[in-house]
């Protein structure tokens, strides 16, 4: 396949565009139920007075936003994943004889000692780079956090470790890491990939806070994907940060750190440290396990010949 004469932009931005377009299409389905649902009572001569009930309508379809975004996922995570199996399929993987993506096969390839790493990582984003960055006075310049953080706490908290811990890093990773990504990469460096890609994942979520903690974020985990080589490790990275931080949200003794501005800088800078600490080990640890394949590799060689 002739990539120069690819539409370039298309092809690394569509499949975001339709991701947001399926989520689109699901909320205005939303919209118009739950307004037949909740002001069927309403006559003709009333609902020209409707923006009376603007405000009251907007908090109650927010209340639904875990749920609207559970329909999206169920929707996506398919259209994401055939995705991901035409890019591996083709062009030609020359790493695989066959061509062609097996997901059992990718399954049984998954090596669960390598997640320990990964987990670490993804439990310490939120703890320290989260806390930090929403330490800054900038929410309210682009977009509102914290009118987002109170839509989704107003949620069950089942639902919330169900769409926001396992159902939204399966379809980001998918994505971000397994489309997005990969395809930046038939164009660019990877490095410079990475950093595209964590661009268009912080502005993903169309608030600054967020989008600040998603840029930093989306780079280890492009990292990680380099390293470990399969989407499974961002995924388990990526839940492991979802789920810290929807704990952090109920639980007594991160709200009480939360409340005094001290204990939560220093608590986030530790943290911080603990986080570059263990990227610093994993690359470590990464190189030499690379150099004994090598070496195992030349070894191979010698007795062949």
């Amino acid at each position: 396949m002739n990539y120069d004469r690819d539409n370039k932009i298309w092809r690394v931005l569509g499949p975001l565009f339709v991701y947001l377009g399926i989520r689109f299409l699901v909320e205005t389905i939303f919209y118009v139920v739950l307004w037949n649902i909740k002001f069927k009572e309403l006559n003709v001569s009333a609902a020209f007075n409707g923006i009376l009930y603007v405000e009251e309508y907007s908090d109650y379809v927010l209340g639904y936003t875990l749920v609207m975004t559970l329909v999206s996922l169920v929707v996506s995570i398919p259209i994401m994943y055939l995705m991901v199996k035409k890019d591996y399929e083709y062009p030609i993987n020359p790493r695989r004889k066959e061509n062609k993506f097996v997901l059992k096969d990718y399954f049984k390839r998954i090596d669960i000692k390598k997640f320990n790493y990964p987990i670490i990582l993804g439990m310490l984003a939120p703890l320290g780079v989260g806390r930090f960055i929403a330490l800054l006075p900038i929410d309210g310049i682009l977009g509102n956090y914290k009118s987002v953080q109170s839509n989704l706490a107003d949620s069950s908290v089942v639902l919330q470790f169900l769409v926001l811990g396992v159902l939204t890093p399966i379809l980001e990773e998918l994505l971000f890491r397994g489309v997005i990504y990969k395809r930046l990469k038939l164009y660019c460096d990877v490095s410079v990939a990475a950093y595209i890609a964590a661009i268009i994942f912080g502005i993903a979520h169309f608030n600054l806070i967020q989008g600040l903690y998603a840029f930093i974020l989306g780079i280890v985990l492009s990292y990680i994907y380099e390293k470990n080589g399969s989407l499974i490790d961002t995924m388990v990275a990526h839940g492991a940060a979802n789920v810290v931080a929807i704990f952090m949200g109920i639980n007594p003794l991160s709200k009480l750190i939360d409340k005094y501005i001290i204990l939560r800088i220093i608590v986030s800078i530790a943290m911080i440290g603990l986080f570059m600490m263990v990227l610093f080990i994993m690359n470590q640890k990464k190189q030499i396990d690379e150099v004994i394949i090598d070496e195992t590799v030349i070894d191979e060689e010698i007795i062949d010949e």
